[in-house]
């Protein structure tokens, strides 16, 4: 989730997308058929909320035969 209302919205309450905060703007796909490397899911937190560890499973690497990526 990069761009968009809800993006939008998210920032304008002074939040962040926590794993794109930690590895960068440059995250994988989370929706398979997404053909331009743009993460659609995220998790969102508070500036004073850090993550210390999280990333991005492989597709089917959690739950087999699903369109996303767990986080």
């Amino acid at each position: 989730m990069k761009q968009g209302d809800l993006v939008t919205m998210l920032e304008s309450l002074n939040m962040r997308e926590l794993l794109l905060a930690k590895h960068g703007k440059n995250g994988p796909s989370t929706f398979k058929r997404n053909s331009q490397r743009v993460p659609i899911d995220g998790s969102w937190g508070t500036l004073g909320i850090s993550i210390e560890a999280g990333g991005y499973f492989h597709f089917d690497e959690v739950f087999v035969n699903t369109d996303h990526r767990c986080l």
